[in-house]
């Protein structure tokens, strides 16, 4: 952090980047105090170097909404998650991992307010979303279908409802995942035509 603070400045990117991960580890070790100026430092660069509407800002709002979540002030943390899904879904699409993980985010702060009708919504198209792209025994799946299942007990669902629910989410998954699939195709295709893309 010291080091791209001199060669780059207060205002660049790669500064951002590190005042990022730098506020994640220390949000991880529940050292909020030190984790939110580094975080909005991170978001405030990038704001200003990229615009509103870029997967880093996304990345920002989404952990300074994480960090508010944690230190349950959940009035300063909702705005914050919101806006990274929407970012998420403009850029990326509702069916994106990233996007997926916004929803889980903003759901779990919903669950911890007690508003599990709202909660459940995003949990359904995170659990789809991470399905069809990771599979269904990957860990990432698995946290978000605990995630659920643990939601539906809290709303009173027996066994066999909740095994309706899932029944239900995997037919639904199985359509995206042709989708993807087609997708994916499509934009192979595409690429192989145009050439190499750029990369940042």
């Amino acid at each position: 952090l010291k080091i791209r603070r001199i060669l780059f400045g207060e205002h660049h990117p790669d500064l951002a980047h590190s005042c990022n991960n730098l506020g994640a580890l220390y949000m991880v070790q529940g050292d909020f105090i030190q984790a939110e100026p580094l975080l909005k430092k991170a978001l405030e660069t990038f704001e200003s170097y990229f615009g509103d509407h870029y997967p880093y800002t996304a990345r920002s709002y989404n952990n300074l909404g994480t960090l508010y979540n944690s230190q349950e002030n959940y009035v300063q943390a909702e705005p914050f998650l919101k806006k990274a899904v929407e970012i998420y879904e403009v850029l990326l699409g509702e069916h994106h991992i990233d996007t997926a993980r916004s929803y889980n985010n903003l759901a779990n702060l919903y669950y911890s307010q007690s508003d599990f009708i709202r909660a459940e919504l995003l949990l359904k198209k995170a659990f789809i979303a991470f399905v069809a792209a990771m599979g269904s025994a990957h860990h990432s799946t698995q946290t978000i279908g605990d995630n659920l299942k643990t939601l539906y007990l809290v709303m009173g669902l027996d066994k066999t409802s909740i095994e309706a629910q899932f029944q239900t989410l995997r037919e639904e998954t199985e359509k995206l995942s042709k989708q993807v699939k087609t997708t994916q195709v499509q934009v192979n295709q595409a690429h192989y035509v145009t050439g190499n893309s750029i990369t940042i």
